[in-house]
Parts: C-alpha cells; sequence; structure tokens
C-alpha cells in the first residue's frame, strides 16, 4: 500500500494541475499524519523550486499531527 502512494505521490508531484489537498490525501491514505508529513518533508527537493502545493502540504499535515497530539495529551 506505501508503495503505490510512494508511486502516486510521484505522478502527482510530476503533475502541477494536481493540488495540494490530492496530495496530502494520498499520503494520508498510507501513512500516519507523521509519518506522511516526514515523507513529505523528504520529498520536498523533488517539487518543483517555489511550488506553493509544497508548502500548503506540509502545512496541513503538520497541522493534523499538532492536533492528533493535542487530542492524545486531552485524553490522558
Amino acid at each position: 500500500k506505501t508503495a503505490q502512494a510512494d508511486t502516486q505521490f510521484q505522478a502527482s508531484l510530476k503533475d502541477e494541475t494536481v493540488p495540494a489537498a490530492a496530495i496530502v490525501d494520498q499520503l494520508r491514505q498510507a501513512y500516519s499524519a507523521e509519518a506522511a508529513a516526514a515523507r513529505l518533508i523528504d520529498w520536498l527537493p523533488k517539487f518543483r523550486a517555489n511550488d506553493p502545493r509544497a508548502y500548503v502540504a506540509v502545512a496541513d499535515l503538520l497541522s493534523e499531527r499538532d492536533n492528533q497530539d493535542a487530542m492524545k495529551q486531552a485524553t490522558e
């Protein structure tokens, strides 16, 4: 499942018409929010220079991870 997500992710990076939300959704399906954020950060150099989708996608995943952390702390 993760290999398929990586393949889709690479294709999405090459296709600049794919929105950041779709890239994030692809990663979310295969990875936890934290792992997806790490994966995306690893792949940042593959984005076209100054591609705004990269920043939007990273911000979305990090925000989701932070929200999950906050929920965990609230339930402890």
